[in-house]
């Protein structure tokens, strides 16, 4: 999953929809709590996801996640042990901590805002 984000143009929801066909034969909790939560906000709110690459200019209205949150973040039982952090470029990020809150698989907190630039910094703890 990690080497198709990093690759241009990969797709980490593409790779996550992979994922979870997998983790449905082998109830992978945690990942697909994350992959749900990532398919809600594309269908609901139109945001896609990447993991975040420093070396790329980082696009407004995609949503970000750190390669090392996402390895620290879950156990060795795939079940999160820790909060994700999410990034993003919006003038709606704000709005995005309710949407996620009403997903139900995690509590969103607005971690950072600069409402000049548009950028937050989304903290998601797990249910």
């Amino acid at each position: 999953m990690i080497n198709v984000a990093r690759q241009k143009g990969g797709n980490l929801e593409r790779k996550l929809y992979e994922l979870n066909d997998k983790a449905k034969q082998t109830k992978v909790a945690g990942a697909e709590k994350l992959y749900s939560l990532l398919v809600f906000l594309y269908d609901q709110e139109g945001i896609e996801s990447r993991l975040f690459d420093e070396l790329q200019q980082a696009e407004k209205d995609v949503l970000y996640m750190l390669e090392e949150h996402i390895e620290l973040g879950f156990d060795a039982d795939n079940n999160q042990v820790s909060p994700l952090s999410l990034l993003i470029e919006s003038e709606r990020a704000p709005e995005l901590v309710p949407v996620i809150n009403s997903h139900g698989c995690f509590i969103a907190e607005m971690k950072e805002w600069n409402a000049t630039t548009n950028q937050a910094h989304i903290l998601i703890h797990p249910v």
